[in-house]
């Protein structure tokens, strides 16, 4: 019984996503090509942004596979990874010592107090006010 209703649940969201949503995958499937392009990039400049990119081109197709399965829950807990790590990603390419702190390999550190200290409660957004800033966008 239970099995059943999965089963026509997950049937009735790939009509749904066939009829409503396909353009929006399309579109999706765009920007995980582009991760994908940009990820082969920093696989050859740096273990950091290598590691980054994967992980943002990792997440999309998480992402991707849930959706297509109907599962729109579960990709909030995904997305909301995938945002944090853009952050971090964005914060590193504008300051070389954040990434340099964020990036040590050489030395152990607390993960959890380096995060309340310099990511947690919105502490990247002055790196990315920085590109606009340098864009000279208001």
């Amino acid at each position: 019984m239970i099995d059943e209703k999965i089963s026509k649940t997950k049937e009735e969201s790939r009509e749904i996503i066939e009829k409503e949503l396909q353009d929006y995958f399309s579109l999706l499937d765009l920007g995980i090509t582009a991760l994908e392009e940009m990820h082969k990039v920093c696989k050859e400049k740096s273990f950091l942004y290598a590691c980054l990119s994967g992980k943002m081109v990792s997440q999309l197709l998480s992402m991707r596979i849930l959706l297509q399965q109907g599962m729109m829950d579960s990709v909030k807990t995904i997305h909301r990874a995938f945002h944090e790590t853009i952050e971090v990603f964005f914060a590193c390419l504008i300051d070389e010592d954040f990434a340099e702190e964020y990036g040590k390999l050489e030395k152990l550190y607390d993960n959890n107090k380096f995060w309340k200290e310099k990511i947690n409660n919105n502490k990247l957004d002055k790196y990315i006010n920085k590109i606009f800033d340098e864009l000279g966008y208001p």
